[in-house]
């Protein structure tokens, strides 16, 4: 799987849920220093009952990340109705990551334009 050192599959409140830190750069061989935005991927069961996949850019922090709502970036990248198991989770999870060089142009790209509107 890409990117399993950086994977953590384990049972949450709502069920098994996986979640994967990456360096904006996609250097999965590196720690992410504070002060610097990585990319956070997580699938979990959402309210609805569907098994939900999210790509989101955070900020790591001295207590953890920061989180900016309506300012960082944060998709759906993948969604399906089957049920929370340990196996079905790894699965969506690991078919998003496989994806991952799209999903970093796209964060690269959303971030780009945000500064080009900001000059």
């Amino acid at each position: 799987m890409k990117y399993a050192s950086k994977t953590r599959i384990t049972k949450g409140r709502d069920g098994w849920e996986a979640n994967t830190t990456i360096p904006l750069d996609g250097d999965e061989s590196r720690a992410i220093a504070v002060g610097e935005r990585f990319l956070k991927v997580s699938t979990h069961k959402r309210d609805g009952g569907r098994l939900v996949t999210t790509a989101s850019v955070a900020t790591k922090t001295d207590m953890g990340y920061q989180f900016a709502m309506f300012q960082d970036y944060m998709k759906t990248v993948s969604q399906s109705k089957s049920r929370c198991t340990d196996k079905n989770v790894e699965v969506q999870h690991c078919g998003v990551l496989n994806d991952m060089d799209f999903i970093l142009a796209d964060v690269r790209a959303y971030y780009a334009a945000k500064e080009a509107s900001h000059a």
